[in-house]
């Protein structure tokens, strides 16, 4: 189930989509993976605002996983069967982000967080 269709512009802010735009994005191969929807769907119940900017750092991380041809339903699996460390997920992230992003380090610590809880919320430590 998709909560919101959000797009993410040029400044990494989500918007809101126009009907056309939704419906390509539902139509699209790119969703939310199951894991990536539970997790937002937590996280909104406490604050809709709060959903989306964790929803747009999330979408980033979910480019970074898929740039490893995997999906984030498939880490959280990898993960819990011992075959990917958490730790060293986080730390090829922040190598990503370092190497494809002009952000600042705020920026940087807020993405690393919000996949950190995103982990931590399937127990991994």
């Amino acid at each position: 189930m998709i909560l919101t269709h959000l797009t993410i512009s040029s400044s990494d802010r989500p918007q809101k989509e126009t009907a056309r735009q939704s419906a390509q994005y539902s139509s699209s191969s790119y969703r939310l993976s199951n894991v990536m929807d539970k997790y937002i769907r937590n996280i909104r119940a406490m604050n809709k605002v709060t959903a989306n900017e964790y929803y747009s750092r999330l979408t980033t991380f979910q480019h970074f996983i898929t740039n490893d041809n995997t999906t984030l339903d498939n880490l959280i699996i990898r993960i819990r069967e011992g075959r990917d460390d958490p730790y060293d997920v986080l730390s090829n992230y922040i190598i990503y982000l370092q190497n494809n992003y002009n952000i600042s380090a705020g920026t940087l610590k807020a993405r690393i967080i919000t996949a950190k809880n995103f982990l931590e919320y399937y127990d991994f430590q």
